[in-house]
């Protein structure tokens, strides 16, 4: 169970204008006020608590830029927690600009005591620009600074987005923090107050691995990350598969790679306290991936996907409470290199689709992939060929095409699209459970791209799209830079 340290805090509120994308699901700034209140609502009055927020005052024009980099608010000074205040705070709070976090760690050491215990937790969904345009310093360097203190982060929705992740990830190791990330709401709520809590969440089962030893480590790696979390791994051989006792765990190795860590202590949760008697309803929403039905291996196993490209997932192990259906008591949780190779496939050349019925015929993709194109991007195409065609060429001529160059299992695909004489290449993805066209023709949505995190790997650099330029948020074409 997660308690609180009551060590002094200052809580960062991340307020710029990337959390208002509705892609949670909902809202991201809406999730952030649900689990920094319901975190303030389970925290003891006496737990000296402060509030610094960034982006409220501006907004993400090019003209406000140097504003929006001095752009940072302490709402409440540090001192006993008045739930009341805090909570309404919180809500009132309306994201807009841009995001000074460098400025906003200054912020919050600055109403931090002078000795002591003490720690910021920064709730953040991107990365600081400002520091990177000479507008203050950058997160990383302050935190470097900052003698005595702890800061740890939770990067929500940032799978995907390595500036964000590599910044976020840097402020708690400069400082001996701890570094979580949240891909949805729930995660978000359960993870916030881990971070108040660092000795047990220190103790738990995490997608980045158990007191650091992750699946895909090889032997030497997991030896010595098991060094630099203070523990001892035993020898290793570097064939066949080999089980080793580690903490409360044992370490399944592969021919040298771990892949499987398997708790032997029943009280032993993930970093979202989940474990052995849970509802597997609670595993389903904070780790099931929203439109996709889960993964069931076996009629009493589901595979859990936490990290696609490493392969990682949870294995959850239930008492079906009905036959068919994901219902019942987790009987065992263990992290593994479990998860399946994603199919690709490369068209070369490009299929080419001029009719519904091409869209039907195509082997190896997704039905709900086939859907978009028939439902969604058909109807869009043909409504522009029709208007191409009454503007240009008359009544009754046009028509469209779709040029499909490529498609991965897990959610991406790439190639052309067009109508009339016209055709731009694209690029389609598949976020949060939906198939959407990632770009306008030949130019990147840079914040859509960076949210989602551009596929470089997915498919060979001669079949794939080129990403040199994209549209900012005040709709300027800029360079690309990733």
């Amino acid at each position: 169970m997660v308690e609180s340290s009551e060590t002094p805090t200052v809580i960062v509120l991340d307020a710029s204008a990337s959390m208002l994308t509705d892609d949670a699901p909902g809202v991201r700034f809406e999730a952030a006020q649900t689990a920094v209140t319901s975190l303030v609502e389970a925290l003891p009055e006496s737990h000296e608590l402060g509030l610094v927020v960034y982006g409220t005052g501006t907004g993400t024009s090019d003209a406000e830029l140097e504003a929006g980099c001095e752009d940072v608010s302490t709402l409440i000074e540090l001192g006993p927690l008045d739930k009341g205040e805090f909570v309404s705070t919180v809500g009132e709070v309306a994201p807009r600009g841009f995001t000074p976090m460098g400025r906003a760690l200054e912020a919050a050491a600055a109403v931090l005591p002078d000795t002591g215990e003490r720690s910021i937790v920064v709730v953040s969904d991107g990365e600081d620009h400002c520091g990177q345009q000479g507008f203050g310093k950058e997160p990383c360097e302050v935190a470097r600074s900052l003698e005595g203190i702890t800061v740890h982060t939770v990067g929500f929705k940032t799978t995907g987005n390595a500036a964000a992740t590599e910044q976020l990830d840097c402020m708690a190791q400069e400082t001996g923090g701890l570094a979580l990330d949240a891909a949805n709401p729930a995660q978000l709520e359960a993870r916030l107050p881990a971070v108040l809590d660092p000795e047990w969440a220190a103790s738990t089962i995490q997608p980045a691995g158990y007191r650091g030893v992750a699946p895909g480590m090889t032997v030497e790696e997991a030896a010595l990350a098991a060094e630099a979390a203070g523990e001892e791994l035993s020898e290793v051989a570097a064939s066949g598969t080999v089980e080793v006792v580690y903490v409360d765990c044992t370490l399944v190795f592969t021919d040298g790679v771990v892949v499987r860590v398997v708790p032997e202590d029943e009280e032993l949760t993930t970093i979202d306290n989940v474990g052995v008697g849970d509802d597997i309803a609670v595993a389903e929403e904070l780790y099931g991936v929203a439109g996709e039905p889960s993964r069931v291996i076996e009629d009493d196993t589901v595979v859990y996907p936490l990290d696609v490209d490493a392969g990682t997932g949870y294995e959850v192990t239930f008492t079906p409470s009905s036959a068919g259906e994901v219902a019942g008591e987790i009987t065992k949780i263990i992290l593994c290199l479990c998860l399946p190779e994603p199919e690709e496939i490369i068209f070369d050349p490009p299929l080419l689709l001029t009719d519904e019925s091409d869209i039907d015929q195509i082997d190896g993709v997704s039905d709900d992939f086939k859907d978009y194109l028939r439902d969604e991007l058909v109807p869009e195409l043909d409504a522009e060929a029709q208007e191409f065609a009454l503007d240009w060429t008359g009544p009754g001529e046009g028509g469209w095409a779709i040029y499909l160059g490529g498609y991965r299992a897990e959610g991406y695909a790439f190639g052309g699209h067009g109508f009339g004489s016209g055709e731009a290449q694209a690029l389609w993805a598949k976020v949060d459970g939906e198939w959407q066209l990632l770009m306008t023709p030949d130019i990147y949505d840079c914040q859509e791209v960076r949210d989602l995190g551009w596929p470089s790997g997915l498919f060979s650099a001669s079949s794939m799209p080129p990403v040199d330029q994209c549209v900012d948020s005040s709709g300027q074409v800029v360079p690309y830079t990733g």
